[in-house]
């Protein structure tokens, strides 16, 4: 695979991992939509409700069957959705290694299923660098590229 192609791929998985606020810049000329997207009030930045709203509906979106949490069948599911969407081409064995892989390292209590808590991921304080209340553009891409890097 090339770098292109393994750039390609982690910032897919990067885009469906639920818990991470970063995931939404997954594409890079996709950053100035995804932030829009997630800044309700088009102030210029991203605060703590905006953030968890963004989260619940990511995982809202995953959790397919509405049961509270998300198998492992169901990230599959959204990883493909995503993955389609991005318009990249990653063969389905790696993906679903790929997701087991982050499935299971989510799975922190080992029952097989990724609730709420287990989704978290990063919190907003640890992505507010700057300690001002706010996510800027520039603390996501940073944390986007800590993330791939």
């Amino acid at each position: 695979m090339t770098f292109a192609g393994k750039t390609g791929m982690a910032a897919v998985l990067v885009a469906i991992t639920l818990g991470a606020a970063t995931g939404v810049f997954a594409r890079n000329e996709n950053d100035g939509a995804a932030f829009e997207a997630i800044d309700a009030d088009a102030n210029g930045s991203i605060s703590e409700a905006e953030f968890d709203a963004m989260r619940d509906q990511r995982f809202s979106e995953a959790d397919k069957d509405g049961s509270g949490s998300i198998s492992e069948a169901e990230m599959v599911q959204h990883a493909e959705a995503r993955v389609a969407e991005s318009g990249r081409n990653v063969p389905a064995d790696k993906l679903q290694k790929r997701v087991s892989k982050m499935f299971s390292k989510m799975d922190k209590n080992g029952d097989g299923v990724i609730d709420q808590s287990e989704h978290s991921g990063r919190t907003f304080a640890q992505l507010d660098t700057d300690g001002d209340g706010e996510l800027s553009k520039d603390e996501l891409k940073k944390a986007r590229d800590q993330r791939q890097g």
